[in-house]
């Protein structure tokens, strides 16, 4: 088999929550970023073995066996294995991704099935499986799977549990309000809006305790009881907290 070329990236994605983790260390934060490439940007997704990424990086493959150790520790990535004795590597799935939409686009399916490539829990639903189109045929091709991706069928409960996984304070913020408020929302285009549309609020409550959040949400719980409070947001939870 011939050996892989070896094309290092002309730039690199690092999203926020991992460049600026003090759990991880630069080299694991540079090994992310060629990851991401891989996975969202060359080539649709990550199968290299370490080998490759040390020649990418300029490591050795122990260290990118070290990385990927802290990595997956620390929440941002997945590794996938062909055999349970986990030796034998499929593919290595960045777990953060850049803005709200590519995180989105990690939700389970809601047809009750189970992925048997990456367990069920975590799979990439508008990426174009064929790369031997054309560009226009390409980009059709991606435009609709968009569109079929935002009608695809997603109830409430799907979305909680996304939420309840995400290693991100805010993500989960969003999930446990919208599991207080129950919006009736079927897809996942909707369910996008409202993330997007609470993004900013969900990320001004992370300073605040648990114990803070947790009472602030049982004190609507009740004023929404009593009647008194005909209408609640995140930024009604933040009045809460600081009342």
């Amino acid at each position: 088999m011939a050996e892989r070329k070896i094309i290092q990236p002309d730039f690199l994605i690092i999203p926020g929550p991992v460049a600026f983790s003090k759990k991880i260390q630069p080299a694991d934060k540079t090994i992310y970023g060629v990851i991401y490439w891989l996975d969202s940007l060359k080539d649709g997704r990550c199968t290299a073995s370490n080998e490759y990424i040390a020649k990418v990086c300029g490591m050795t493959s122990k260290s990118v066996g070290n990385s990927l150790t802290s990595l997956e520790k620390a929440g941002f990535i997945k590794r996938l294995f062909k055999d349970e004795k986990k030796k034998n590597r499929s593919q290595i799935l960045p777990i953060v991704k850049y803005g709200f939409h590519q995180m989105m686009e990690q939700v389970p399916p809601n047809d009750g099935t189970n992925d048997p490539s990456n367990d069920g829990q975590i799979r990439n639903i508008s990426k174009s499986k064929s790369n031997t189109v054309d560009s226009q045929s390409s980009s059709t091709s991606t435009s609709e799977n968009s569109r079929d991706a935002k009608d695809r069928p997603m109830n409430l409960q799907n979305f909680v549990d996304w939420c309840a996984k995400s290693n991100q304070a805010h993500i989960r913020i969003i999930g446990e309000w919208a599991e207080t408020v129950k919006p009736e929302f079927e897809t996942l285009g909707q369910w996008q809006v409202y993330l997007k549309r609470n993004f900013r609020p969900a990320t001004d409550l992370v300073p605040f305790s648990r114990e803070q959040i947790i009472k602030a949400f049982a004190e609507i719980k009740k004023a929404k009881s009593e009647g008194w409070l005909k209408k609640a947001t995140l930024e009604t939870l933040s009045k809460f907290i600081i009342n």
